[in-house]
């Protein structure tokens, strides 16, 4: 049993009914969540060590149907006068590099009903009533690929209007920064608003399939079908590959029996004038010799590596045997570096200085 679990019982009322919202413990004592500065009453606590932390929120159950933020792949949205739909990714614009909400005509532009400038909403707006909150806008519709008979996409970009948004997709790790094309038998997987994260594999490719849109039917083509898993709300899911290091495929745009229809990433990208927006947040790396004979600085700058801190010693026993080479590569890269020393708990820390200074 934890140190100070009784403590924890005893005192737990005390904290919720003074404005806590949670109460925990650590190796020092209680652990209390409030959402404002602790009351004169919590403050004046004097039985065992507290320690608080402010939330910004209440805690709250994270629902990719209600709001989510910051904004990103695989949640409710939608445009002004449609129910919900899925956010596939936030992408850029080819020519300007400016953020993008990519979803699918249907979903952000109500099936070439929308004009520029219509409002978006996150969550969607069946939501956002479903789930009694309000549906907050954060886009507005920039534009779409009509959907006509012969077309090879379902697909729509909108402009944030929030600056809460990143790169990535709910439930699929890391971000998707390439592409591949469909394949049979190709293992597939999508994060969408309504039936989560599922997978599957490309059961053809090349396909044209007639989609019924509200009582409307449009015959598109070159497209995919997966044997995926889907239901209504998941329109927009990204699709990709599965493995470490997944790559768009498709967007979901229809389905029907466990079958889902994706219009190629390929086609998408094109026609909309969209790249897969990379990672823009900087970079700090830990290197030491376990990182391998030559650092590549290239690749370093390219994904935006701001700094390196860099292992020099252990305790009072070893120094690094990559540490002088590392140094003058990162510093002539003109890379932002600094030296660590790896503690050992069994060492001084005056033996670790005097090992270090050598």
């Amino acid at each position: 049993m934890a140190k100070f679990s009784s403590l924890k019982e005893k005192y737990t009322n005390f904290f919720i009914n003074n404005g806590a919202v949670a109460v925990g413990e650590d190796d020092e004592g209680l652990v209390v969540f409030v959402t404002k500065k602790p009351s004169k009453a919590l403050v004046s606590f004097s039985v065992v060590n507290v320690k608080y932390i402010e939330l910004k929120e209440p805690f709250t159950a994270y629902n990719r149907q209600g709001k989510v933020r910051p904004l990103k792949g695989g949640i409710s949205i939608g445009h002004k006068n449609i129910g919900a739909g899925t956010l596939s990714v936030i992408v850029k614009d080819r020519e300007t590099k400016a953020p993008l909400i990519l979803s699918n005509n249907h979903v952000l532009a109500d099936t070439n009903r929308g004009k520029k400038g219509d409002l978006i909403f996150q969550p969607g707006i069946a939501d956002a009533v479903e789930l009694g909150i309000s549906a907050e806008q954060v886009g507005t519709l920039d534009r779409f690929v009509p959907l006509i008979d012969g077309a090879t996409v379902d697909a729509a970009v909108a402009n944030l209007t929030v600056q809460d948004w990143e790169t990535g997709i709910y439930n699929i790790y890391p971000e998707i920064r390439d592409f591949v094309e469909p394949a049979v038998n190709m293992p597939v997987q999508k994060s969408g608003r309504t039936s989560d994260t599922t997978y599957g594999t490309v059961v053809a490719i090349n396909a044209d399939v007639d989609v019924n849109y509200s009582g409307k039917n449009i015959k598109l083509r070159d497209c995919f079908i997966a044997k995926l898993g889907g239901a209504p709300g998941d329109s927009g899911s990204l699709i990709t590959t599965t493995g470490s290091h997944k790559k768009a495929v498709g967007l979901l745009f229809a389905g029907s029996s466990g079958y889902v229809v994706g219009c190629k990433w390929s086609n998408v990208s094109e026609q909309l004038k969209v790249d897969l927006m990379e990672d823009i947040r900087p970079v700090v790396l830990d290197i030491s010799h376990h990182n391998g004979k030559i650092l590549d600085v290239d690749k370093m700058k390219r994904n935006k590596v701001l700094a390196v801190f860099l292992k020099c010693s252990e305790g009072n026993y070893f120094k690094d045997p990559k540490f002088d080479e590392n140094w003058e590569i990162l510093k002539q890269a003109k890379i932002k570096v600094a030296p660590y020393i790896f503690i050992n708990p069994r060492v001084s820390a005056q033996d670790h200085f005097s090992f270090f200074k050598r």
